[in-house]
């Protein structure tokens, strides 16, 4: 018997106040004491995958739901569907967002 189970995560962590295992873990694979963006996603991702394989629970993808790739062409196909007048609105909405 299996189950399936998309999961999205919001993940806040603060770079200065992070744990020791962890630090210990990871910190060899960054360039400096603070990791970058990046490096912290791919240490996450590692810790995540680690801890469920070693609990049976097999990943299928992290990162299904934050594929940039993915998420490009979405919004690509999303803009193609606008007409003018859509589009210029949706612009400026992003623009107030940016705003922000």
């Amino acid at each position: 018997m299996k189950y399936r189970k998309q999961f999205a995560l919001d993940i806040e962590v603060d770079k200065t106040w992070m744990g020791t295992s962890f630090l210990n873990a990871h910190s060899d694979n960054w360039q400096d004491e603070i990791p970058t963006d990046l490096e912290l996603y791919n240490s996450l991702r590692s810790e995540i995958y680690s801890w469920l394989n070693d609990c049976r629970i097999k990943v299928v993808s992290l990162d299904a739901m934050t594929d940039e790739k993915y998420l490009r062409k979405a919004l690509d196909v999303a803009l193609e569907l606008l007409g003018d007048k859509d589009l210029y609105s949706w612009s400026n909405e992003m623009e107030k967002w940016e705003e922000e």
